[in-house]
């Protein structure tokens, strides 16, 4: 079944055709992990299509279905072992006995078994956490305490729901995914359902306040729970609270979302697919088109780890710059900036296969290099405007100086022709002595 590529129904008069097609030879299967064997000799030979045709055209849907089917599950049960195989198994959990252990009902996890939501009950114990769900065909999920990277604990104001987030260092499977995010809400909405039909004989500043007493209560219940799992985990497990003041929106992968910053974190946990990048994995940020008069910038995340790709925030609005910048910095995170966007997947190509150069050459260096020319331009132009501006007040102290020595030119003509009468009179008066 792994080996068929694809299979098609079409029908033609009263004969329906079933065409099989199978991959080449050669052919690497990524989804499954392996390689198909390759042909060996002049003279091998390999099937490339079967083709069906039948007179019966419910029997030929029937066997459509049957084969789509087992190709679906066939495929599935290896995407599933083949994840399996890098798993790292967990310890197993101390259930805390006696006394009363931290207890929180009625959460959704996220992502759910299935196709329907998976809701239950989540238990702080010894070493660990479990989530028991409701249904009973799904098992009971186990978080140990030292499996947890990073745990977050986001109340509810702007968005529906208050949530418990894990970030965990090595993937759980949940259902048949695998993933190292594991989240735990509850929505805020529901408490107030039931009075949409009593809106015209309710005050709406009453019914706002019912809203936010149990926004309030919620909140409530899962900080006392969150407390309650740090005491028992012996400071084992701590959780983060995003700052949502420090905040800003972006496209980390294909929807505008709204970012903020913990302490060890930056992380969109409102929707999935959820977004959490470690500040301690972070070399540098590189700002994308920053120039005059652009509305959004893009924003570079380079890892320390240089195997792994950069991630891009784009859409970023220009008005946020000035608060990242002062984020980075707080955090002391080195970040540069430049007009133009980079081409990454080479640029950490070249930067891998000749390291050493790269470090004697300045390391990332370059890319402030880069933001200072664009810069340089506007500083001459400044300077010359500067020194046009030093000229022309140059020029015009000069004139002014010339017309003030004009203007003391013409004042002293004027008084010897005033005093002129006074001066010749003064002189007879001497000569007559």
């Amino acid at each position: 079944m792994s080996t068929i590529k694809n299979v098609s129904k079409s029908e033609e008069g009263r004969y329906t055709y079933l065409r099989i097609n199978f991959f080449a030879p050669g052919t690497a299967l990524k989804d499954l992990g392996y390689e198909l064997p390759a042909l060996r000799g002049d003279q091998a030979y390999f099937l490339h299509e079967l083709l069906f045709r039948c007179a019966d055209s419910k029997s030929a849907a029937a066997s459509y279905r049957m084969l789509k089917e087992l190709i679906k599950r066939v495929k599935q049960k290896e995407q599933v072992a083949q994840q399996k195989k890098d798993l790292v198994e967990q310890g197993a959990l101390v259930v805390l006995r006696g006394g009363k252990r931290p207890y929180l009902p009625d959460l959704t996890m996220r992502p759910s078994v299935g196709t329907r939501k998976s809701t239950g009950v989540l238990e702080g114990h010894q070493n660990g956490l479990r989530f028991t769900c409701s249904r009973e065909e799904v098992p009971k999920l186990d978080l140990l305490y030292a499996n947890i990277k990073h745990a977050f604990f986001q109340p509810v104001e702007h968005e529906l729901c208050v949530l418990l987030h894990f970030h965990l260092h090595h993937g759980v499977m949940v259902g048949s995914r695998k993933t190292v995010d594991v989240q735990f809400y509850t929505e805020a909405g529901n408490q107030s359902d039931d009075l949409v039909g009593h809106v015209r004989e309710l005050d709406e500043a009453l019914l706002e306040q019912r809203e936010r007493r149990a926004r309030e209560k919620l909140n409530h219940l899962f900080k006392v729970f969150v407390e309650e799992v740090q005491h028992v985990s012996a400071g084992a497990l701590d959780f983060d609270l995003p700052y949502r003041e420090l905040g800003f929106f972006g496209v980390p992968f294909k929807s505008n979302v709204f970012l903020m910053p913990t302490v060890n974190c930056l992380v969109n946990l409102a929707e999935p697919p959820f977004f959490v990048c470690v500040l301690a994995d972070i070399e540098c940020v590189h700002f994308e088109r920053i120039t005059f008069g652009v509305r959004n910038f893009d924003m570079v995340l380079v890892f320390k780890d240089y195997s792994r790709l950069p991630c891009r925030i784009s859409s970023v609005p220009i008005e946020s710059l000035d608060a990242v910048k002062e984020w980075l910095t707080n955090v002391e995170i080195v970040y540069s900036e430049g007009p133009n966007p980079l081409n990454w997947p080479n640029v950490m190509k070249e930067i891998t296969d000749d390291l050493p150069g790269f470090v004697e050459q300045g390391g990332w260096a370059f890319l402030q290099e880069d933001s200072d020319e664009e810069q340089e331009p506007e500083a001459s132009d400044q300077e010359d405007s500067d020194f046009d501006e030093q000229e022309v007040s140059e020029e015009s102290s000069e004139g002014s100086s010339e017309d003030a020595s004009d203007e003391e030119g013409e004042e002293e003509e004027d008084e010897e022709e005033d005093s002129s009468g006074f001066e010749v009179s003064k002189r007879t008066k001497t000569r007559s002595k």
